[in-house]
């Protein structure tokens, strides 16, 4: 199923919606842009709304990526979606790359501690160190997980 940057334009619509989403990354040609890569995931509905969605953020260093911008429309999902996208976005990682996520949503952070991530309180000074902007402030309130490659 291919997807139109029509699509992107209606579900970062959704996304800013939520006020939770950082703005810069859920502009309709970001979120394509991640599309054309083939960085998310995502399930449409009937009517080919998209419905569930997830990414793969690059990073500063191209063997890491921030799983991100988990989202699902409560209409089709009543449920916590989270760990349906953390799983998909683990099996699209390319292999032997480092994932991290941080996060403020409960719901996530034990998605991650329940699949054996890494609790990282300092990224900057961590693995995680050559992917993360040394500018980038997580935030108040944030944790970051991360896990390392099974080689």
């Amino acid at each position: 199923m291919t997807l139109a940057l029509s699509d992107f334009e209606a579900l970062s619509k959704k996304l800013r919606e939520t006020g939770v989403f950082v703005e810069a990354r859920i502009v309709p040609n970001v979120l394509y842009q991640a599309y054309l890569d083939g960085l998310v995931v995502f399930e449409l509905n009937t009517a080919r709304d998209i419905i569930l969605f997830g990414v793969l953020w690059k990073t500063l260093d191209p063997k890491q990526f921030e799983m991100g911008t988990f989202w699902k429309d409560s209409m089709y999902y009543k449920d916590p979606a989270s760990e349906l996208i953390f799983k998909a976005l683990l099996a699209k990682a390319p292999k032997e790359s480092t994932l991290f996520i941080s996060t403020t949503t409960q719901t996530i952070k034990d998605v991650a501690r329940n699949a054996g991530w890494t609790l990282c309180p300092d990224p900057h000074n961590s693995i995680l160190a050559s992917a993360v902007d040394p500018n980038r402030n997580f935030g108040e309130g944030r944790t970051v997980y991360f896990l390392q490659p099974t080689l």
